[in-house]
């Protein structure tokens, strides 16, 4: 008897449990916020997104690539390295072109406010002369530009490494290292030696190769010094009359041609080197400027945090860390972009 009521006796409980629950679900409902089915037409679809029209730039010191569409000229402006700032300086006697982050070329006139024809495209480096320049390209395909009294711009059709300008002739690094040069044969003797090297520069009516193994060798007018280091160098540069690069160390040291008394560069750990016409400015790992010798410039009284500095014979430029362009010479006058 007993083993028959027990399972009416769980029958019972559980209609009697189904009974509560479908009772109280209905009423617990109306507690709920309900949402509608999703119109299919707002699901985010699979794929790139859209690309809006790329941000205006806070400065209208640098033209944007012509055709922004592009995606990957997009992609430049959304770099976290700022593409427009400019981490190279090239200066002939009366012009200066920057090299931006983002490979973009930038030049301005010294002393007036003439607009100044030059390349577009993205380069990888950027050299000048006394009236010209030279760049190569992303490809390798060298661009030139300014005076052509001397066959400055007749670029031979090839690619290069390296490019160095000198006064009136430039000379570039081939392939395979071989140097090449072009221009003012005759006053810069270019019979250059055989490579492969690393490293070019010119200046004057002189250029100097090297590598990581050998110290630079050097060619031209003046003929002294040809050998003027024991040592390999680094970043080399180069005026008509002195000729400077880092050493292992990152100290500069520098070398002078016979008519050009000798004086020591600054005493600075050195990020970069610059030779003018009878000075030597380096710029130090915290960006601060020093500069020696007798015609050098003083620096200005302002204060002056830069990232690249350039000279020619007579002045010296930086770009300062708010992508400004500043100018002084030894007369103390100041230029600013």
């Amino acid at each position: 008897m007993r083993s028959v009521l027990i399972p009416v006796f769980i029958a019972l409980f559980g209609m009697g449990f189904a009974a509560t629950v479908l009772a109280v679900t209905p009423a617990q409902t109306d507690d709920f916020e309900t949402f509608p089915e999703p119109d299919p037409g707002e699901v985010p679809q699979p794929g790139p997104p859209e690309l809006d029209e790329p941000p205006e730039p806070t400065e209208d010191l640098f033209p944007l690539p012509e055709d922004t569409d592009d995606v990957e000229a997009y992609l430049r402006l959304l770099d976290p390295r700022p593409p427009l700032a400019i981490t190279r300086l090239a200066m002939t006697e009366n012009e200066i072109c920057g090299l931006t982050q983002g490979g973009w070329l930038a030049c301005w006139s010294l002393f007036d406010d003439d607009s100044l024809v030059f390349p577009e495209g993205i380069f990888a480096q950027v050299t000048a002369g006394s009236d010209h320049f030279c760049a190569i390209d992303a490809w390798g395909e060298p661009r030139c530009w300014g005076a052509d009294d001397r066959g400055q711009l007749e670029v031979p059709p090839q690619q290069f490494l390296m490019l160095a300008a000198g006064a009136t002739h430039t000379c570039g690094l081939d392939l395979v290292g071989e140097p090449v040069c072009w221009g003012d044969l005759d006053q810069a003797h270019l019979d250059p030696p055989d490579g492969p090297f690393q490293i070019i520069e010119a200046g004057g009516n002189r250029t100097c190769t090297g590598s990581a193994a050998e110290a630079p060798v050097c060619w031209g007018m003046p003929s002294e010094p040809a050998r003027p280091f024991t040592e390999p160098l680094y970043n080399l540069d180069m005026s008509s009359s002195i000729i400077c690069g880092l050493d292992a160390t990152r100290l500069p040291r520098c070398a002078f041609t016979e008519d050009t008394a000798p004086f020591d560069p600054p005493d600075e750990l050195a990020a970069s080197v610059s030779a003018g016409g009878d000075f030597i400015c380096i710029l130090d790992t915290l960006g601060d400027v020093h500069c020696t010798g007798p015609g050098a410039p003083a620096l200005p009284d302002e204060p002056l945090i830069a990232r690249a500095i350039a000279s020619n014979e007579i002045m010296v430029c930086a770009v300062t860390t708010l992508n400004n362009i500043l100018c002084w010479d030894r007369d103390d006058e100041v230029f600013r972009s």
